[in-house]
């Protein structure tokens, strides 16, 4: 079981580097950069979330994973395929915008809230207060993809 946590936090750290790429391609304005390092930061905040979990009892804290749990082997293959096309630093703002929406809505589930099933309700409750809302975060991340394909169709 805690191999599927390290594995899921491989995951979410392998995402902030992908933003922390996307941050750094000298294609992006600064508003575009902004949202990467935020993005970045969030993945970040993810992954210790559930190197915290890691450290707690596992059997005494967790009823186990959620049905709805994603494949860890699956995800992790994804961010690396969009990490490594990140380095390439050839990808234009929107590809790098249509790429983090996938990476967003096929990871959107991974968080400790969504994959572990806690046993003390205080605990789930200290977890999604540490926890950002992340359909608001996909949300403005597709008001702004769907903004800069304006912006930039129009001119």
């Amino acid at each position: 079981m805690r191999q599927i946590i390290t594995k899921f936090i491989e995951v979410e750290e392998i995402a902030a580097l992908t933003y922390e790429e996307f941050a750094r391609n000298g294609s992006c304005d600064p508003n575009l950069e902004r949202v990467w390092q935020e993005m970045a930061k969030d993945e970040h905040d993810h992954a210790m979330q559930l190197k915290f979990a890691l450290r707690l009892p596992f059997y005494q804290t967790f009823d186990g994973f959620s049905d709805r749990c994603p494949n860890p082997e699956e995800a992790k293959c994804f961010v690396d395929a969009a990490y490594n096309k990140a380095l390439l630093g050839t990808q234009t703002p929107q590809e790098m915008l249509d790429a983090a929406l996938e990476i967003e809505n096929r990871l959107l589930k991974i968080h400790a809230v969504y994959v572990l099933l806690f046993k003390e309700p205080e605990l789930l409750k200290l977890f999604k207060s540490l926890a950002r809302a992340d359909e608001i975060h996909v949300q403005r991340l597709e008001d702004f993809a769907r903004s800069y394909r304006e912006r930039h169709s129009a001119g």
